[in-house]
């Protein structure tokens, strides 16, 4: 990495006794090794980690997160050695006109210039190898842009006015070595640009601060930078910097979904410290702009801090829903998930296949934008990777009317010679009374009715069931407006969804199909866009906190339809395990009330498909 230097320290005489001529001391300190000055390259990393880990809302063990930060130190610290000792062979002719730098140890004669390009000439196979080692191959050549520039930033102090720049581009790059460490691929790093512009214009920032202790000297010898350039006008240049940093870090935290926890303790404590960093600078202290440096070397520290808990709490499943073992596989097989253009049923979409399955179908009542969760299934970089034969396609299906359920099965039985999987994940939630496209209230007709109708438009397993006494129909029962409830509405389709999925699975037996109805939980979705503003502040504060990712919501949906054993068949399934649900089904009137239920849903649906009346 670049290098950039704090006050000079002193090493420690027990460890390397004082004299002259001292080639390990050299080494040691020419590698900057006896300062903290690598951690400042350890910070993007980690930031480009966090920001990668919100933005694929990735699962990150605590294991891997343990060997990725052991790599970030190793790989960094190393590359840091490698080019704080070039930086320092090549700087020797302006070292010698700083009065601080005299003492550095090729200046100081600890170490020969022979030896310090032997030093280097080792550091370089050991930090490619390192890294190799530790972060894996892709990772290695995410690096190489970064340690280029390092190679010529000693350069460009004599050619370019200004390297400052260079420095904030070499630091800033390390942000995509952090981020391909949790996406495991070079594509789709245009997402972490904005991090890498706010890092950048940080280092320039803080960069600025240290030069103005070194003005004096820099006009003496010569040395441009924009300190020098700036003068006594160089306020206005850092408040610009300042700005534009907060700026960039607020889009880089907004795009990757960053929860109040980074944004309160992180960027909320950073954006305080621009101004008061700005305003106390003193231009007559030369001992100022050193001081508000290493304020900002502490600042980026808790950045890092925030981050690695930022990950902790939202990407390590402690507590949380395992992945699907890679082991397993659905190759060859169809899945159809309704409403699979976004939130779970995207997610559940895109991880069949990459457990290879050979063809998904998602069904959309707005065809543009089906069209679009489409083409980023199709170029997302994992699904590319693993399964990039895979069929992928969209079916209409408009859930709020019970026809759209009928063309749809007919479309299904013309177009797909095989399905596997049929998971009904679509749904709405809404908080006023709405009937739908088929009269019927319009939560319980998306979310339950024409799900069931395609169910059974599906099922080639018919059977009769005995009639039941006439009265108010369950269908009548909730289309009747005075029942009606915007907060319980949903929690009765579910409980509606588990009476039928119970009636469904006593006529078909779970060796020829497995039937379940698993609930993923609190999901951090937008599922809750229509509740009353009242109490979106409170979702919005769950969500944050205590929801589950989208990408574990859609592993309880994966796991009950292709993990998921005989044991589950007709069952309810919580956090991937049976669940007794509702003790009413227990009872006498629960299990007529799932007879009603079945009885009044075949009849509804018999209407728009007469076939379908030999399930009566």
């Amino acid at each position: 990495m670049a290098h950039i230097s704090e006050k000079q320290p002193q090493a420690d005489p027990t460890l390397f006794p004082s004299s002259t001529r001292n080639p390990i001391r050299g080494v040691w300190e020419l590698a900057r090794l006896h300062t903290r000055e690598a951690w400042l390259c350890w910070y993007p990393c980690i930031w480009g980690a966090c920001a990668a880990a919100g933005t694929y809302d990735a699962s990150i063990g605590l294991g891997a997160l343990g060997q990725m930060l052991f790599g970030i130190w190793a790989s960094v610290t190393a590359a840091h050695c490698t080019f704080c000792t070039w930086n320092g062979i090549l700087d020797q002719g302006f070292d010698k006109d700083v009065e601080r730098c005299k003492v550095r140890p090729l200046l100081a004669g600890l170490i020969s210039t022979t030896e310090a390009v032997l030093a280097f000439l080792c550091w370089v196979p050991g930090t490619l190898a390192l890294t190799h080692a530790t972060l894996g191959g892709t990772v290695l050549l995410s690096f190489m842009p970064v340690w280029a520039l390092s190679l010529i930033y000693p350069l460009m102090k004599r050619l370019f006015p200004f390297p400052q720049v260079v420095l904030g581009v070499i630091i800033g790059g390390a942000v995509f070595p952090g981020w391909v460490c949790v996406t495991h691929t070079l594509d789709n790093l245009d997402s972490a640009l904005p991090l890498f512009f706010a890092t950048a214009a940080w280092v320039i920032y803080f960069d600025i601060f240290y030069a103005t202790q070194d003005r004096p000297d820099d006009v003496k010898i010569g040395v441009e930078s924009l300190a020098v350039l700036m003068g006594r006008h160089v306020r206005i240049l850092l408040s610009a910097l300042g700005a534009l940093q907060i700026g960039l870090f607020i889009l880089a935290s907004l795009r990757a979904n960053l929860s109040p926890v980074f944004w309160l303790l992180g960027l909320g404590p950073w954006i305080v410290n621009v101004p008061l960093h700005v305003l106390s600078l003193d231009l007559e202290d030369r001992h100022s702009g050193g001081a508000i440096f290493m304020a900002n070397i502490k600042l980026g520290l808790y950045l890092s801090v925030v981050s690695l808990v930022e990950i902790v709490i939202h990407h390590i499943p402690l507590g949380r829903l395992d992945k699907i073992h890679p082991s397993l596989t659905v190759a060859g097989k169809t899945a159809i998930i309704t409403g699979g253009n976004t939130g779970i049923g995207y997610e559940v979409a895109r991880q069949l296949l990459l457990l290879k399955s050979s063809r998904v179908v998602i069904t959309v009542r707005s065809t543009s934008k089906g069209q679009e969760a489409v083409a980023s299934l199709r170029a997302h970089p994992e699904v590319k990777r693993v399964n990039p034969n895979a069929t992928i396609e969209l079916f209409h299906l408009d859930l709020d009317d019970f026809q759209s359920g009928v063309e749809f099965a007919k479309s299904v039985r013309t177009e797909v010679p095989e399905l596997h999987l049929l998971i009904c994940n679509g749904g709405v939630n809404l908080m006023s009374y709405e009937t739908s496209k088929s009269g019927h209230e319009r939560v319980m007709q998306v979310n339950c009715y024409t799900h069931f109708l395609v169910t059974l438009e599906l099922l080639p397993l018919p059977r009769a069931t005995a009639p039941l006494p006439d009265a108010e129909t369950v269908i009548e029962h909730y289309d009747n407006k005075q029942t009606y409830s915007g907060l319980q509405r949903y929690a009765d389709s579910k409980f509606v969804v588990h009476a039928f999925v119970q009636r469904l699975a006593s006529i078909v037996p779970s060796l020829e199909l497995l039937i379940n109805d698993p609930c993923p939980g609190l999901v951090a979705t937008k599922f809750d866009r229509g509740l009353p503003l009242w109490l979106k502040p409170i979702m919005f504060v769950l969500r944050k906190s205590i929801a589950r990712t989208v990408a574990e919501g859609a592993r309880a949906i994966i796991y009950a339809a292709v993990v998921a054993g005989q044991e589950t068949h007709g069952k309810f399934l919580q956090s991937n395990k049976v669940d007794p649900g509702a003790t009413i089904f227990q009872e006498k009137a629960g299990q007529t009330f799932v007879e009603r239920l079945w009885k009044d849903t075949c009849t509804e649906a018999s209407q728009y498909d007469a076939e379908l009346q030999s399930f009566v």
